[in-house]
């Protein structure tokens, strides 16, 4: 089954339809044979989504049948070539060049895909530490007894030896597999366990030669102090005990390279396969054709021949004008086909070769199986009373934060905007009431003309006066002087009761001024309470921007083509290996955002990764998008 980018890939080179060619006004002949049904059945069955590659050789064997029973019957009865059959061999042609590029295609993009997430695997065991190391090697402990069993049955066989306890001894094994003299090769024993050292030897081992010139160096290390000699003693114990841990990072090391090699070979087939895309999109869409001139036979064979080069360098010269059913032929039944069994072998060449594929997951879970049951038993024990509280208390907590948060966060400021835009921006309820100010400033007038109409002996017109004076803020000058004349006798002041008053009269000045400074300050947060509202809900519409911004610039991206091509040329695309990294790359984004990202933000992450996708954009370009795709889908996809 291809894969979704294999699909999408293709998807326009399938609509493509080459035109049928305008009739020559000629004298109108009865068809000689009615292959029009067989060959309109072909182009159904080619029509219908993922053709297997049996079925395209069926098709090609079957069409290449129908053409030569053609031609043998044109010159048999020299008869006019039935133009209708003509256009649905062309039809039949271009399904058929684009099935055997897709299948090309998804093959290689599916062992590349497989070979980049092996050399994942096998670089994370290699960077996961002692601790991953020793883990791993436990994992793949039972393997490598297994492995270990199987050479020491097969060498007693070699050498004719009885399956005996005896010959199973510690002694009786060290002296059929120790070799002679001490030599840094690793041995039988030794490649069982760690079977990448038949073909790349590692310098770990070479923490074994101290053993080997123990004897010789008796003497000279019998006068050096016994606590540098047990220093050095103990410095070799440890090395030699983290030699299986060295051996298996080496082992880690080895696969990891070798994958990373075999997908880099299968990146460059595969950037080699999409740079062929524009060859065959105006092979399948020439006005031509493929059956009408020589030219489309042409385009035809040298695609095929590009094709099969591709797949088979060393493979033979192919006409580009002979029969194009040849190398259809050997695309579809031998080369198509031939591509898992190749892919496979590659991954472990031969029997006493280790495989580049990671263990099993039986393999990988033994120890997780053995060790979780009672561990989850004793924990089960003693934790009851515990632990299960404690993760209902968790989850309590959090579906009380998280409809606190939609509550508090979410729907609470857009209520409030909707409030705010519905009520203005008059003041209601606030620090202070209208009603409340009034009163106290009609207290403070009469109060005022009270003092005056008792000691300064006003008129009615002056009272009235004073009242306009009170109202807009202002003590005439008379209360005032008044009142400092009485500061400086305070105590004949006091005895008779002007003091009090004047006092009183400041203290309702003071609280009619501090009542209009608290009125001012509601109509100012009156005035801005939509935009405090708006700040509860800048996250939100900062996202709706980030979403909008990230369109706009793609449809800035899409520039129209340069209108002076003999000045501007237009830049290389990228070679064949960046190319297939790329869309190696790609095609895992693609599943990605297919299988996790929601339906909105899906749409427009495919436009981006559709632009990178096309194999004549330059360097820079591309460049440009990606850097466009880290600035607007960089948060998500960290996410």
């Amino acid at each position: 089954m291809r894969s979704e980018f294999v699909e999408h890939f293709t998807h326009s080179l399938s609509l493509s339809r080459p035109v049928s060619p305008s009739p020559v006004p000629t004298i109108q002949t009865q068809s000689i044979s009615s292959r029009k049904p067989a060959l309109h059945a072909l182009l159904v069955s080619l029509s219908q989504p993922r053709p297997s590659s049996a079925h395209i050789a069926s098709c090609t064997l079957s069409l290449r049948d129908l053409t030569q029973h053609e031609r043998d019957e044109l010159k048999s009865t020299e008869a006019d070539l039935d133009l209708d059959e003509e256009v649905l061999t062309d039809a039949i042609m271009a399904k058929l060049a684009v099935a055997v590029y897709a299948e090309a295609l998804d093959a290689y993009l599916g062992q590349a895909i497989e070979v980049d997430g092996e050399a994942e695997w096998w670089g994370e065991v290699e960077r996961s530490g002692p601790t991953g190391v020793a883990w791993f090697l436990l994992q793949t402990l039972p393997l490598r007894l297994v492995d270990l069993c199987k050479t020491i049955l097969r060498t007693l066989h070699i050498h004719q030896l009885p399956l005996t306890l005896a010959e199973l001894s510690p002694a009786s094994l060290s002296s059929l597999f120790s070799p002679r003299s001490f030599s840094l090769r690793p041995g039988l024993l030794t490649t069982a366990l760690f079977p990448h050292l038949a073909v790349q030897p590692s310098q770990s081992l070479a923490v074994l030669l101290p053993f080997s010139i123990s004897s010789t160096s008796a003497s000279r290390t019998s006068t050096q102090p016994v606590l540098a000699r047990v220093s050095f003693y103990l410095s070799f114990a440890k090395r030699v005990v983290r030699l299986p841990l060295d051996l298996t990072r080496a082992e880690c090391r080895y696969k990891r390279k070798a994958l990373e090699q075999m997908r880099d070979e299968r990146a460059c087939v595969l950037g080699r396969l999409a740079l062929l895309r524009g060859q065959l999109g105006s092979v399948v869409g020439s006005a031509a054709g493929m059956g009408v001139g020589a030219g489309g036979i042409e385009r035809y064979g040298s695609f095929l021949a590009s094709l099969v080069h591709i797949l088979d360098p060393t493979h033979g010269h192919i006409s580009e004008t002979g029969d194009i059913f040849g190398p259809l032929t050997v695309l579809s039944t031998r080369l198509l086909p031939s591509l898992p069994k190749s892919h496979a072998a590659a991954l472990r060449p031969s029997p006493s070769s280790p495989t580049l594929l990671r263990p099993a997951s039986l393999t990988l879970l033994w120890p997780r199986l053995l060790l979780i049951p009672p561990i989850a038993l004793y924990l089960y024990r003693n934790t009851t009373t515990t632990l299960i509280p404690a993760l209902r208390a968790l989850v309590a907590d959090a579906r009380d934060t998280a409809l606190g948060f939609w509550e508090g966060w979410v729907m609470g400021p857009l209520g409030e905007v909707v409030r705010t835009m519905r009520g203005g921006t008059g003041v209601g309820e606030g620090m202070v009431s209208l009603e409340g100010i009034r009163s106290d400033l009609e207290s403070l007038e009469r109060m005022t003309q009270s003092l005056a109409s008792d000691l300064l002996h006003y008129t009615p017109e002056q009272l009235a006066s004073l009242g306009e004076s009170v109202r807009s803020g202002d003590l005439t000058a008379p209360i005032m002087e008044v009142y400092e004349a009485d500061v400086r006798r305070p105590v004949g002041a006091l005895i008779g009761g002007r003091l009090v008053r004047h006092v009183l009269v400041q203290v309702q000045k003071a609280k009619v001024d501090t009542a209009h400074a608290l009125l001012g300050i509601d109509r100012l947060l009156a005035s801005q309470r939509l935009t405090f509202a708006f700040v509860g809900v800048a996250p939100a519409l900062g996202i709706l921007y980030l979403f909008g911004v990230g369109r706009i610039e793609a449809i800035l991206l899409q520039t129209p083509p340069n209108p002076f091509p003999s000045i501007f040329t237009t830049p290389p695309p990228l070679p064949a290996l960046p190319t297939g990294l790329l869309l190696l790359s790609l095609a895992r984004l693609r599943t990605y955002a297919h299988a996790h990202l929601p339906p909105h933000i899906r749409g427009p992450f495919l436009e981006d990764l559709e632009m990178l996708e096309d194999p004549g954009m330059g360097v820079e370009g591309k460049i440009g998008v990606v850097a466009r795709v880290w600035r607007c889908w960089g948060g998500v996809l960290e996410g």
